[in-house]
């Protein structure tokens, strides 16, 4: 999921050390021991701290790239997360970093497709999780949904990205639950193959599902404890406990 917190955090150091970022580590270090070489206080020798030196290169390279990728092209943007070693979602010309999700939230989109993979197996279609890549060639966006399902021929063949998604589900948690339910709702909604919008909570049991109806109109339902989730354009029903199993729903008091 999509972390703001991540985002502002980066523009944080980079404003901190964007001074220094504009000398190498050595002249910085060499600066300090001429200047401070009369008070008798002793600088880091960078010949026996190779570590540091490559921590310091790693974070510069860090901090370089958050200040271009806001501004890439599709193609630039393809290019660049690829050679990233987390993921990063593409919308609109801006570049937004993922995270890794809490053990409920894991535990629920892997319930929910080990759910639908022997159902769907039957109808041609598959299931995808997490690290698959969803794009929206009309607008050029990507997008790393929890769980996405196709039925599309090119899109079981494909080596890439899905492009053709039938169903989208996303599991919210605080810090993305309203980039879920507003911005992405609205972002999917743009996909024409897209028949159901599913949204999993991961701190209570309830499933909301927005289905596409005729024109631009889309129908809402929310499930809850003891009921039973359908997803009218694949043919599959479950009970909504089978997307909670294992999951540990109570939230540890915060220790102050």
């Amino acid at each position: 999921m999509y972390h703001d917190e991540i985002v502002e955090e980066i523009h944080r150091i980079r404003q901190e050390y964007s001074r220094s970022f504009n000398h190498d580590l050595e002249a910085i270090f060499a600066d300090l021991q001429k200047k401070q070489a009369e008070s008798g206080i002793k600088v880091v020798d960078l010949s026996r701290k190779p570590d540091l030196t490559k921590r310091w290169r790693r974070k510069k390279l860090m901090i370089a790239q958050a200040q271009d990728y806001q501004k890439m092209t599709p193609e630039e943007y393809l290019e660049w997360e690829a050679q990233q070693e987390f993921r990063y979602e593409y919308v609109d010309g801006e570049i937004l970093a993922m995270t890794g999700g809490t053990i409920p939230h894991t535990k629920i989109y892997l319930n929910f497709y080990t759910a639908l993979r022997p159902h769907l197996s039957q109808r041609g279609c598959e299931a995808y999780v997490s690290d698959v890549k969803v794009r929206d060639s009309k607008n050029n966006r990507y997008f790393y949904p929890d769980l996405v399902v196709t039925c599309n021929a090119e899109d079981l063949k494909s080596r890439d990205f899905i492009q053709h998604p039938k169903v989208i589900v996303e599991v919210l948690s605080p810090s993305t639950r309203k980039y879920d339910r507003d911005d992405k709702l609205k972002y999917y909604q743009q996909f024409s193959s897209l028949q159901e919008y599913v949204l999993v909570d991961s701190e209570s049991i309830s499933v909301e599902i927005y289905q596409r109806g005729e024109g631009k109109i889309w129908h809402y339902c929310r499930y809850t404890e003891g009921e039973s989730i359908t997803l009218e354009s694949i043919e599959f029903t479950c009970a909504i406990e089978v997307l909670y199993e294992g999951v540990n729903l109570e939230i540890p008091e915060k220790k102050d």
